[in-house]
């Protein structure tokens, strides 16, 4: 374990509180991230409060309506609680995530 360690805009809450953490940290990064590529920000500013509305279970409207998948892979990757997180295996096990593939594989010409 290392305290705080990686981008601040990107630690999982029990990073940022500075307790005991493992690999599920990573997944509540890479659900920013996929939030990050799915929601356009037009400022520094704009992207910071939405990252703090996610890191609340918070997200935006036309995302959930636009890209209701990714919003629920998102919503799941940044619960809270680590055990409430899935492991890297259980995100490819997502019912949205093999939804979510399904329709990207379909609209590749």
């Amino acid at each position: 374990m290392s305290l705080k360690v990686g981008t601040p805009l990107y630690l999982s809450p029990e990073q940022a509180d500075g307790i005991f953490y493992d690999e599920k940290v990573d997944i509540f990064s890479i659900g920013l991230i996929l939030f990050e590529l799915c929601h356009k920000f037009s400022t520094n500013h704009e992207k910071l409060l939405g990252f703090a509305n996610v890191r609340n279970g918070i997200l935006p409207a036309q995302l959930v309506k636009e890209m209701p998948y990714e919003a629920s892979i998102i919503k799941k990757l940044t619960q809270k609680m680590p055990g409430d997180r899935p492991s890297a295996k259980e995100i490819l096990k997502l019912e949205e995530y093999g939804t979510w593939k399904k329709c990207i594989c379909d609209a590749t010409p």
